[in-house]
């Protein structure tokens, strides 16, 4: 009876009878030392909520810590990234540092268009066999007295929204009458930027590339092609400069072509058939609308190739060309 009385009294907590030192009302349980055969102890406490232990709770703060740096340095990354491409050039004109013949360079700069890419295109080149000047090409001789270096400009607008944008590549010529090439250099530069007040103007993108069609000691042709992209305005055109390399003037175009006007618009179309195919602008003009073209300055272009004089003018979509053989040089 004694031991049973042990087992039995009033909960400290609620009153209530305790049974086996543990009360039924709210759980509350009195410690009580058993040591069994081993000499060991247990406790039994009052029951409650298990908490995260210390090590867990450094190792979980610690991986917080570095997870907010990750974030962190991804953003910052990214704000330099697109600012070294958008913003890096912004109002600076980014010049070549040194002058290469951009097709007839050395091997050294092959890793340029090195894209290992399974083409089986091949260069044209212009020869005085063929039956007509197949496209826009450079060519390029060696072993004159100048030679042709080639520059790229870009120039980007200082307002970071804008989308206006120019670039230009063309060719500067270097030799031993440096005051001659000079003279004729800039003037090509010229020719290069003639539309470059379009990409400020009408924050265009504005894109003009230039080819050496034709050059020896006596003459040089330079084609100038133009695309302009804006908001308002889309414009395609070329135009081309031939210089007498003994003078360094530039030759008219009417010293270049001495053609019978009452035939000219009907040999054009005729070779146009041939060399271009079916254009309907084309085909919709009258032969007084095209001679018009083909005799204004302002619309109609002649540059020298090594196949014959490149015939050409320029309308609202576009430029159309054609060769006239019996004007190869």
């Amino acid at each position: 009876m004694e031991e049973q009385r042990s087992d039995y009294g009033f909960c400290p907590k609620c009153g209530a009878l305790m049974q086996n030192g543990k009360c039924p009302s709210c759980g509350y349980a009195k410690k009580i030392n058993w040591e069994d055969s081993s000499g060991m102890d247990w406790n039994e406490t009052e029951t409650g909520r298990k908490g995260m232990s210390t090590g867990a709770k450094i190792v979980l703060a610690v991986c917080a810590i570095l997870l907010i740096l990750l974030i962190v340095f991804i953003v910052i990354g990214a704000v330099f990234a697109y600012r070294s491409v958008s913003g890096s050039s912004n109002g600076t004109k980014d010049l070549t540092e040194g002058f290469f013949d951009f097709y007839g360079g050395d091997s050294d700069d092959d890793y340029l268009y090195d894209y290992d890419y399974d083409y089986d295109y091949e260069e044209y080149v212009p020869s005085a066999d063929d039956d007509y000047y197949e496209e826009f090409v450079n060519s390029t001789v060696q072993g004159l007295s100048y030679t042709v270096e080639w520059h790229y400009e870009s120039v980007y607008l200082d307002d970071t929204a804008s989308e206006g944008y120019f670039y230009a590549e063309y060719p500067m010529l270097v030799g031993d009458d440096e005051e001659l090439l000079g003279k004729i250099s800039d003037e090509i530069r010229d020719y290069a930027f003639f539309y470059e007040d379009y990409y400020t103007d009408d924050d265009a993108s504005v894109y003009v590339t230039a080819y050496v069609t034709y050059m020896d000691e006596e003459l040089l042709s330079v084609l100038f092609n133009y695309e302009i992209y804006g908001s308002s305005t889309s414009l395609y055109w070329i135009s081309a400069a031939n210089y007498d390399m003994s003078t360094g003037e530039m030759i008219p175009y009417s010293e270049i072509l001495e053609e019978d006007e009452e035939t000219l618009a009907q040999r054009f179309r005729s070779q146009s058939e041939i060399q271009n195919g079916s254009i309907s602008d084309l085909d919709a003009m009258s032969d007084e609308e095209l001679l018009a073209c083909l005799t204004d300055d302002t619309t109609r272009v002649l540059f020298y190739t090594p196949v014959g004089v490149e015939l050409g003018f320029n309308y609202d979509t576009g430029w159309i060309t054609v060769t006239l053989k019996d004007k190869t040089l």
